[in-house]
């Protein structure tokens, strides 16, 4: 009698999910790509559209099946807390905001971006599934790289990327995307090092040398800010250790000495020099520059605080600065923009996250370790250049945010706010 035993087909699963996270990492790199590189140009509305679509029918089945594994959504426990309670000020903002209808549909959006993370957060189950992540990010950022450099041309624009009319104007989000993709990559970079891989090496050492020059041509200064802060304090906290100080010291020497090289360069002296020279000015001496952009900005940023020092709590609706300020346009500061859209409450609220996870990784800090150097390093990084952009409504800085969290999270796989013993 001929007996056929069962057995299960684990191989093809094993198959299955791996085409499954390779699919969902390749639509991220898309979504990323279509978001950054397609500017707001009505010619490309139907590709950023497809593309948002297919991330978001992707991101709906990844939150089917974690509300089928109903213990998966404990995963996620404390960045639902975050979410909703920043959400939820929010909410009472719009209710008591003199424009309802503009601040529900921000707080919409803004919503939306969140049930990314949420799933984001899911998927994310170890340094593997981390890294997984941020390589889809940094393609993202290479591919509006290129996309941008080819649209321009290599000597197009006057020297500058992402201010012409094929794409409209996406100067700054172009330069931050690629900003901290360099410092993210940084990750890459350094574990390849430590394992001697060289391959893997000199291919994220090429990878970084692309996002800076891609910075380089933008002339941001905020995306410069960031990748010098974002690779200083990485160098810093990867050599940071009692016993060999002159790690310490090398390596703040090599940042500041590839620094002054490139300031000499004819690219950085046509870009960068004035922008920087009356950014100087205007903190030494107080007084207005000749650069009216910069002028109009702290101009903004301190009519931002007066109008929030009115209703400091509830604040007067998410998004509505550039209705009710008189400028019609953002405020070009983080802090000022959500004080003034969400209040106090709001504001720690949303920044309470990055917070107590840089906290956390100081804390568990161990010289050599790549992933917990560059998260720490990002969150400095993102703190400083909050300050002159606008940030909150993107799910780019939420991610950013996100792989801040996971990398004080992972470490010893529990929850952050019951590592600081915190009631939630």
């Amino acid at each position: 009698m001929l007996i056929i035993k069962k057995k299960r087909l684990t191989i093809p699963v094993m198959y299955l999910s791996s085409i499954a996270d390779r699919l969902y990492g390749v639509i991220l790199t898309l979504y990323i790509f279509s978001h950054t590189a397609l500017g707001w140009n009505a010619d490309y509305t139907s590709a950023r559209r497809m593309c948002t679509a297919a991330y978001i029918a992707a991101s709906l089945i990844l939150a089917g099946h974690a509300v089928y594994n109903r213990k998966a959504l404990l995963t996620i426990r404390y960045t639902l807390i975050w979410g909703a309670g920043f959400l939820f000020m929010s909410f009472l903002s719009c209710i008591g905001s003199p424009e309802p209808g503009l601040s529900f549909r921000n707080l919409i959006r803004i919503s939306i971006n969140f049930f990314f993370i949420f799933i984001l957060d899911y998927k994310i189950k170890d340094w593997e599934g981390l890294r997984k992540i941020l390589h889809s990010v940094v393609a993202g950022a290479v591919l509006a790289g290129m996309y941008v450099l080819a649209s321009s041309g290599i000597n197009g624009g006057e020297g500058r990327l992402g201010h012409h009319e094929a794409i409209g104007n996406i100067v700054n989000l172009l330069s931050h995307m690629s900003a901290f993709a360099i410092v993210l990559n940084l990750y890459s970079v350094m574990e390849s090092f430590s394992d001697k891989k060289r391959i893997r090496f000199l291919f994220y050492a090429a990878v970084e040398a692309f996002l800076f020059y891609i910075v380089l041509r933008t002339g941001s200064r905020t995306g410069m800010i960031i990748v010098v802060l974002g690779a200083a304090f990485t160098v810093f906290l990867y050599t940071e250790t009692r016993k060999k100080p002159f790690y310490i010291l090398a390596g703040i020497a090599v940042c500041v000495t590839l620094f002054l090289q490139l300031s000499k360069t004819a690219l950085f002296q046509t870009l960068y020099k004035i922008s920087f020279q009356n950014l100087y000015h205007f903190f030494i001496t107080g007084k207005a520059v000749s650069e009216t952009s910069l002028n109009i900005r702290f101009e903004m940023i301190l009519k931002g605080l007066e109008l929030w020092l009115e209703k400091p709590l509830s604040g007067w609706g998410m998004g509505t600065f550039s209705e009710l300020a008189g400028y019609h346009m953002y405020s070009h500061c983080d802090y000022a923009e959500l004080l003034f859209g969400t209040g106090l409450a709001g504001t720690l609220f949303y920044y309470s996250i990055i917070i107590f996870s840089m906290i956390r990784l100081f804390r568990i800090k161990k010289a050599g370790n790549a992933g917990i150097s560059v998260a720490a390093a990002s969150g400095l990084a993102i703190l400083v250049s909050n300050f002159s952009a606008v940030t909150y409504n993107s799910l780019l800085m939420l991610m950013y945010m996100l792989f801040i969290y996971k990398a004080a999270v992972l470490e010893r796989e529990n929850g952050l706010f019951r590592v600081h013993g915190y009631i939630v």
